[in-house]
């Protein structure tokens, strides 16, 4: 690790923290002690937070902490930040979609600030269905898509939050929720998208569902499906036990178009996310270090 190229991003952050940033004549680590410390980062099965968990890797990585991934669905990822053996979840959607963990789990989770704002999610259709606009149109009409709603991930917080819609639309009769998996509901929606055949399914962004299909999410006259922002979740030990990470955390920033755009990228060049994400986090050094400051 060359510190020349990390002294910025190490000062912005120490900053925050209270550190007195200056140069240290005998080449000391700005970090102190936290070479030592493992920053455990969860990562659930789902492209934006492969992205993010991808930055926030990279952020504590150059702070000199090691890192730790450690995946699992978005249930096991709550329950793990909850219990101490991960430390941030950078991917809390509320108040919605995410709702129900932070009851369950109370003041054993650390509710931090917005990483993005006011993403949309909901029923999705493709676009050329014309007369299918709202949640009620598709109750009206759910023999047009043999009764079923193709799902992802059946812990996900979407999941629990399209079985309310059922439920509140009184249509649990005339549809059904699907239980797949992310990739296993992308494959079917472009199948029927380049046959022009009728599909509902779930969306939301930041993904580039949305770049690469004319789809709509509809309306929702219920409101249940209002939309989220997305926060840090960390364990409440970490804020004293490593507050230069619990400080990237509180601080980071990124806009939904970013981490379509990350994405998009990473399918048109052959990379992974993580790895377009790395090198976002390398091209964009003076935006973090004034966020930071």
């Amino acid at each position: 690790m060359k510190k020349r190229r990390l002294l910025a991003l190490a000062l912005g952050i120490a900053l925050i923290v209270g550190i007195t940033a200056c140069s240290n004549s005998d080449g000391d680590d700005l970090s102190g002690d936290s070479d030592s410390e493992v920053v455990k980062i969860g990562l659930s099965p789902y492209p934006q937070i492969e992205v993010v968990s991808a930055i926030f890797e990279s952020a504590y990585q150059e702070l000199g902490y090691e890192t730790e991934i450690v995946e699992g669905d978005i249930g096991f990822i709550y329950l793990g930040v909850s219990q101490g053996d991960i430390d941030v979840n950078p991917d809390g959607w509320l108040p919605v979609l995410h709702g129900n963990y932070i009851e369950r789990y109370g003041d054993k989770l650390d509710v931090g600030e917005k990483i993005y704002e006011e993403v949309s999610m909901g029923i999705t259709v493709p676009a050329y269905m014309e007369d299918i606009n709202t949640i009620e149109d598709l109750k009206n009409n759910a023999d047009l898509f043999e009764n079923r709603i193709v799902g992802i991930e059946p812990s996900a917080g979407i999941m629990l939050t399209a079985r309310e819609t059922l439920e509140a639309y009184d249509m649990e009769d005339e549809l059904e929720i699907l239980e797949s998996s992310t990739p296993a509901m992308l494959a079917e929606v472009d199948t029927a998208i380049r046959a022009e055949e009728p599909i509902a399914f779930l969306g939301w962004r930041p993904h580039v569902m949305f770049s690469e299909y004319d789809i709509k999410i509809l309306e929702d006259d219920k409101g249940i499906w209002s939309a989220d922002d997305v926060l840090s979740i960390t364990n409440p030990d970490l804020k004293e036990r490593l507050p230069e990470a619990y400080e990237f955390a509180q601080k980071f920033k990124i806009t939904v178009e970013d981490i379509e755009n990350i994405m998009a990228e990473a399918k048109e060049s052959g990379m992974t996310n993580s790895e377009v994400a790395k090198k976002w986090f390398e091209e964009n050094r003076e935006v973090l270090d004034e966020m930071l400051d």
